[in-house]
Formats: structure tokens, C-alpha cells, sequence
């Protein structure tokens, strides 16, 4: 099966977006996929005295994926000012620790409340 025909039952994100292997050229040649995920090396440092050079780099990716019809997830989301500097930027999904987000819950919870919707 390759990726194109993966994702009309899932849905593909690039992982970890934006430092190691990861390539721009990905987002022009991988078929059907759905965004990416800004590594949360690049989010944890908003807030630092250094960040300004950073939100504007995280900017370009926002606006690169958005103009390709991606969606993007920011990883790593714990502070106030890492959420409010990306939601600025344009993004609306996040993952991560701050007190705005979802908190982790054990799995038996898990498919309880959201899996059992999907029950055939």
C-alpha cells in the first residue's frame, strides 16, 4: 500500500517538522498528506530572550503548510507565551502540557470516551 492510499482511512502528518531530517521538499512530493507537526525543539524556545529569529522561522513554516492546504500541529505547547505566539501565527492545534490543553488519560478512559463512539 503506499502513502496516497493510506490516507483515505488515516490521516499522515510529517513529524517532528523542522529540525533533523526533515526536507521542504516532502511537503511537494508526498501524496496525500495531511500537515505536519513543528518539533517541539523550535516551540520550546519561544519565551527565551533569543525567540524573535525563531517565532519568525515557526511563522514561515506555519504560512508555508497553510498556503499547501496542511494542517499543523505545534508539540511541546507548555507556557502562555508559546501558546499566544503561535495562536498569532495562525496555528490551531497543539500538543503539550499547558493548562488550555487536554491532559493525558489512562487508556481504559481513553476508549471509553472517544473510541466507543466509533463502535461498529
Amino acid at each position: 500500500m503506499i502513502l496516497g492510499d493510506l490516507s483515505k482511512h488515516t490521516r499522515v502528518f510529517i513529524d517532528d517538522f523542522g529540525t533533523g531530517t526533515t526536507k521542504i521538499d516532502y511537503l511537494a512530493h508526498i501524496e496525500g498528506l495531511s500537515g505536519i507537526k513543528i518539533d517541539m525543539a523550535l516551540i520550546k524556545r519561544i519565551g527565551t530572550k533569543k525567540q524573535d529569529r525563531l517565532v519568525s522561522l515557526i511563522g514561515g513554516i506555519v504560512n508555508l503548510a497553510i498556503t499547501h492546504n496542511l494542517d499543523v500541529i505545534a508539540e511541546g505547547v507548555e507556557h502562555d507565551e508559546q501558546l499566544k505566539a503561535l495562536l498569532d501565527l495562525g496555528v490551531k492545534k497543539f500538543q503539550g502540557f499547558h493548562k488550555k490543553l487536554g491532559k493525558p488519560v489512562p487508556i481504559d478512559s481513553f476508549k471509553n470516551t472517544y473510541l466507543s463512539k466509533f463502535k461498529r
